[in-house]
Formats: C-alpha cells, sequence, structure tokens
C-alpha cells in the first residue's frame, strides 16, 4: 500500500512540476475575473461536462438498441435455421414407393385426377420429366407438386409458375430428374 502511495506521490510531483508554469498562468487569469465572470466560467464547464455525459450515454444506449436488434435477427435466424433442418430432416426421411415408375401416362392420369386439367403437356427426355400446366388452380398445382414428390419421390429442379388472368389461377412448367 504504501508503495502504491509513493508512486502517486512521485506522479503527483512529477506533474506539478512539468505544468507548474501553466498552473500558475491558469491561477492569474482566474483571479483576474470578475465573480460574475467565474461563476458563468463554472456554468459552462459544467454544461460541457453534462453534455458529454449525455452525448457518451445516448451513444452507449443506441449502440445497445442496435446490438439488442442484431442479436434479435441472428435469433430468429438460428430458428429458421432449425426449422428448416427438422423439415430437410423429415424429408429425407420419406422414400419414394419402390413400386412406382415414372411414366407419361401415369403422370398425365395423376394430373387430371388431382390437378383436374385436361390437357397437360408431359415428356419424359433423358432422365428429365417436364410436365406443362397451361391453366391451373393455383392450390390444385401445389398438391399435385406434393403428390408428385409422395408418390415418386421427385422434387421439381425447376418451376416456373404464372399468375393467369383468371383469379386463382396459373400456368406451370416444371422439370424433374427422373432415373428408371
Amino acid at each position: 500500500m504504501s508503495l502504491i502511495t509513493k508512486k502517486l506521490s512521485s506522479l503527483n510531483d512529477l506533474v506539478l512540476t512539468k505544468f507548474e508554469p501553466q498552473i500558475k498562468q491558469l491561477q492569474k487569469r482566474w483571479e483576474q475575473f470578475l465573480p460574475r465572470e467565474r461563476y458563468l466560467l463554472i456554468a459552462m464547464i459544467a454544461a460541457l461536462i453534462v453534455s458529454l455525459i449525455y452525448f457518451i450515454i445516448s451513444g452507449l444506449i443506441s449502440y445497445k438498441n442496435n446490438l439488442d436488434m442484431i442479436v434479435g435477427n441472428l435469433n430468429k435466424t438460428v430458428l429458421y435455421t432449425e426449422q428448416a433442418k427438422y423439415k430437410i430432416k423429415q424429408i429425407s426421411k420419406v422414400d419414394a414407393n419402390k413400386f412406382n415408375q415414372v411414366t407419361v401416362e401415369q403422370i398425365k392420369s395423376d394430373i387430371t385426377q388431382v390437378a383436374q386439367v385436361e390437357s397437360p403437356v408431359v415428356l419424359i427426355q433423358d432422365e428429365q420429366l417436364s410436365i406443362n400446366i397451361p391453366n391451373g388452380q393455383f392450390s390444385l398445382v401445389m398438391t399435385l407438386l406434393d403428390q408428385l414428390h409422395r408418390s415418386y419421390g421427385i422434387f421439381p429442379d425447376q418451376v416456373n409458375i404464372t399468375k393467369q388472368s383468371q383469379s386463382g389461377y396459373v400456368s406451370m412448367n416444371a422439370i424433374f430428374w427422373v432415373t428408371k
């Protein structure tokens, strides 16, 4: 404890000897001021200190709010990632029925039954299944995509869904990779 006191006193002596002329000059100026000027100077210094503290605290508060927002966004991202991970695990557990082979006639039949479309265009070429539905209800088209996944275990690699002029109707072009 005495070592710290000795070091502080030696530091204090060093500062006083080094800045002694400036300190004396400030004391002379202070004594030259009128009492009113002294009060104004003290008030300005106090206002400066208060405003400095205000800006530091407001900056820290805004920084904390930004960090809270960033942490909230990160937590949402983590939650969405966990949900996606869970869904991918569920989807990966679903196996295609080995007895259902993808054929043009079967796919056309499924489209006619599920999507209630009379003239679908279905082609299989180079292990790619191409489906074109010119005009179908959106909900039935989505049900068809789900049905194709459940029945044949296929997902579309490319899907183009375009809204039609009639409310609730779309046209869909989809390409699937299939193995024979």
